[in-house]
């Protein structure tokens, strides 16, 4: 009779370090998985023409935004995904015409800086930002948040008290979008840089505008269903065909922003 239990001891000993090794390399390279600054393209700060005449690159109290000054009743402020603040400049004309100011926040560790993004750095600047709003006295103050702003516009609202929001690919936190990883592995208690705009939204009451992807195959679906349930306001979902990035090529898009910030 043939003695399998060596066997099935070695086998179970590879299957653990094949499994403990898996979670350290994930472990390890969270964080560029979550942030993606160079998508598509490495930028600069400095060099973003983008946004046109009238609008100012500002450093204020070690944080970075591009910003114009259109009246004191209303600022716009986005907070983005992917690639730079820049690379979303052709949502600014919808704020002008609405005739709001805007502030494109750029992320710590993104579009040249030398220092990479973490969840801390980036959450640390929010209330850098909300402290500039107040210095421009402006009377009211929109969010505008996408994907991974999702969750900085979301702690944003839970410091200030906006006047409504904009959650473009919403989800309700950012484990959720970790795939087949969040059933091998604890990943909300071993995730560093985990965003939870279900948590920080409780005690927000301002309108919320979603909009998402029909075919969205980053965001699952049952993450924005949960964030959208847990909104106790105020609240219009726009679903729109397409996969995760391709909600800028339906004109549907930016109409429904435009018409709810002239509601």
């Amino acid at each position: 009779m043939i003695d399998v239990w060596p066997t099935l001891f070695v086998t179970a000993r590879v299957a653990v370090l094949v499994y403990v090794g898996l979670g350290v390399v994930l472990f390890l390279s969270e964080r560029r998985t979550v942030y993606l600054p160079d998508f598509p393209a490495p930028s600069t700060f400095e060099t973003c023409t983008a946004f046109g005449r009238g609008t100012e690159n500002v450093v204020y109290r070690g944080m970075r935004f591009h910003h114009k000054h259109v009246s004191d009743r209303v600022a716009v402020v986005y907070h983005g995904n992917a690639g730079s603040a820049c690379d979303r400049a052709i949502l600014a004309p919808i704020f002008e015409r609405a005739g709001y100011s805007y502030v494109f926040v750029e992320y710590p560790g993104y579009a040249g800086d030398p220092i990479g993004p973490s969840r801390e750095r980036i959450l640390a600047g929010v209330p850098v930002v909300q402290q500039f709003l107040e210095a421009q006295e402006y009377h009211e103050a929109v969010l505008v948040g996408e994907s991974l702003g999702v969750g900085v516009t979301a702690y944003h609202a839970s410091l200030a008290k906006p006047d409504r929001l904009v959650f473009i690919s919403p989800y309700y936190e950012l484990a959720d979008l970790t795939g087949w990883i969040r059933f091998a592995y604890p990943v909300r208690l071993l995730m560093r840089e985990n965003y939870t705009p279900g948590e920080w939204m409780q005690d927000v009451s301002a309108p919320v505008l979603f909009i998402e992807a029909e075919e969205d195959e980053i965001v699952p679906s049952s993450s924005a269903d949960r964030l959208y349930a847990s909104v106790s306001g105020e609240k219009t979902r726009v679903r729109l065909p397409g996969t995760h990035n391709e909600l800028y090529e339906h004109p549907e898009f930016y109409a429904s922003i435009e018409h709810f910030l002239k509601r």
